[in-house]
């Protein structure tokens, strides 16, 4: 999946999750949240969102599985239907696999 269907898709799931919102806003946080998830596959990432509590978390993370333990590699996949909802990323601080929901996501510094 290229990034442009990947922001279509979260923007879709954000306007949904958001109504308040307009497409252009929807598509703005949409493509924030696809490049965050895009460069972590390379690099290392910092970033916000918004934790389910309330709590805004800044955390520094990756899917660069050079950059992850072995003993933390992933056993599976996603599965289809969560990967515009959420975004997993190991935490490097925590040393722990994490996820945020797309609509919670404040930006990527």
């Amino acid at each position: 999946m290229t990034i442009n269907q990947y922001a279509l898709h979260v923007a879709g799931y954000i306007q949904s999750r958001r109504p308040e919102l307009s497409w252009q806003a929807c598509m703005y946080m949409a493509w924030r949240v696809a490049h965050c998830k895009y460069a972590m596959r390379t690099e290392r990432v910092s970033f916000s969102y918004i934790k389910l509590n309330g709590q805004i978390r800044d955390a520094i993370g990756t899917t660069h599985l050079a950059d992850v333990p072995a003993d933390k590699h992933p056993k599976g996949l996603v599965p289809p239907e969560d990967q515009f909802i959420t975004v997993s990323y190991f935490d490097l601080e925590k040393q722990e696999w994490r996820s945020f929901r797309t609509d919670f996501f404040i930006d990527k510094q």
